[in-house]
């Protein structure tokens, strides 16, 4: 099953200011950490948000290796009780091809748009030139993992805070602990690799996780970066991987507008096409 993982990751199927370092004492560790914490909070709770996501993903296996580059650009908004998300998702490596891909979602149902695929059928009826797979909630969540910011860690888990001031705004970066970092890598590395844990238990050897966040004079979020070294073990079998991520912030709260169109009706035309073409 791990080989699978493996697989998946190295194939890329499925991102000038005055600094202080050292001696980093507990209220700025403390300070550090309310700062991202409610910066965090901000994005994951708003009415809605816009991000552009960008990585870069190194992986090591038996001594072959792969580099990816990964971009998304990731839109929600909640409207009438429902979580609308429309998500332009992106992997390149230097073996394959690029794919492209739209993951969308009304709150009710849940779609995976690929534009490099072969042709299928909007509402309409007319040729669109992608191939669509309906998803069911679940997938759809685990697809679009990255769509939250990660904050599981905790102020006593920080090692040492670096803190960066330019041109109004402020970066704290904070490096974690190591034997602390687990949680928080299990988060970054499901959420773009696919990998379930509960169904392939992995041990993380984190090397190194570091987490940035940069806010305005008046603390609201900016970005956030996540830079995380790990070995990852099942199996008998170890993965060494090197992510590194970047969320730009572009838009959050009411005035975010998202328009998803009429999924149903797009999942049945393609269900029904595909269909025909299958009997002829």
């Amino acid at each position: 099953m791990f080989k699978k993982v493996l697989a998946v990751l190295l194939a890329g199927t499925l991102l000038v200011g005055c600094c202080t370092a050292c001696g980093t004492s507990e209220e700025e560790k403390q300070g550090a950490y309310q700062t991202f914490q409610d910066a965090a909070k901000t994005i994951n709770e708003s009415s809605g948000y816009v991000f552009s996501l960008f990585g870069s993903l190194t992986t090591e296996y038996n001594d072959n290796s792969s580099m990816q580059g990964i971009s998304s650009r990731y839109t929600t908004k909640n409207q009438d009780g429902k979580q609308l998300v429309e998500s332009y998702l992106s992997f390149s490596t230097t073996t394959q091809e690029p794919t492209s891909t739209i993951l969308e979602s009304d709150g009710t149902n849940y779609c995976v748009i690929d534009e490099s695929g072969s042709s299928s059928s909007s509402a309409d009826g007319t040729s669109t030139g992608n191939t669509v797979q309906e998803l069911t909630q679940e997938q759809f969540q685990q697809m679009t993992g990255y769509g939250k910011i990660g904050t599981d860690f905790k102020a006593e888990d920080i090692k040492s805070v670096s803190t960066k001031n330019d041109e109004g705004n402020t970066s704290y970066e904070i490096t974690l602990n190591r034997k602390n970092a687990v949680n928080l890598a299990t988060w970054l590395m499901e959420s773009i690799s696919y990998i379930d844990t509960e169904q392939v238990p992995v041990d993380f050897d984190v090397d190194s996780l570091v987490c940035t966040v940069t806010v305005g004079e008046n603390g609201e979020p900016k970005s956030f970066r996540y830079e995380l070294e790990t070995d990852m073990t099942a199996e008998g079998e170890t993965l060494h991987a090197e992510y590194r991520v970047s969320y730009s912030i572009e838009q959050y709260g009411d005035e975010v507008q998202l328009e998803i169109p009429d999924l149903r009706s797009y999942l049945d035309a393609n269900a029904a096409a595909s269909t025909d073409g299958a009997t002829e």
